[in-house]
């Protein structure tokens, strides 16, 4: 899967919508009943960029490649730099956790460009830490996100 690895523009706004669905059944004497229909609500997120030179040509390639398939989008809004260097097979990020969308067997980005950036996969979420299924391929160097 392909992280989609170029932040929105600052400045510009970026839009999160959260969708529930659920069913509604209404009895007789007008009570309702609730049953949702999903565990978590569906989740957009729209934004804008602008890029030149061999940034937009990344791009370019990157849409091309990746039209028909579903890429991974960092949640831009929610960063968190790392304080230390973080070495090429690592499978323990020191991170707050508390207040941020981390699950286990969820997903997490590091990023230090657009295209420089790694997708990993978190085993679990501890209180001050996310354990990996597997240990990063590269070394990461202290405030990458």
């Amino acid at each position: 899967m392909e992280v989609f690895g170029h932040p929105w523009g600052m400045g510009r706004p970026l839009v999160e919508r959260r969708e529930w669905k659920t069913a509604i059944v209404e009895a007789q004497d007008a009570s309702e009943e609730r049953d949702p229909r999903r565990t978590y609500p569906r989740r957009s997120i729209e934004h804008q960029i602008t890029l030149h030179g061999v940034s937009q040509q990344r791009l370019d390639a990157l849409l091309w490649r990746w039209q028909a398939e579903q890429m991974w989008l960092p949640i831009w809004t929610d960063p968190q730099r790392i304080s230390a260097t973080l070495s090429a097979g690592s499978t323990t990020i020191p991170a707050e956790t508390a207040g941020y969308d981390y699950e286990d067997g969820g997903y997490a980005v590091l990023w230090r460009a657009d295209d420089t950036h790694e997708l990993v996969q978190v085993q679990t979420v501890g209180a001050s830490s996310l354990t990996l299924s597997a240990p990063t391929v590269a070394e990461w160097a202290a405030g990458t996100r």
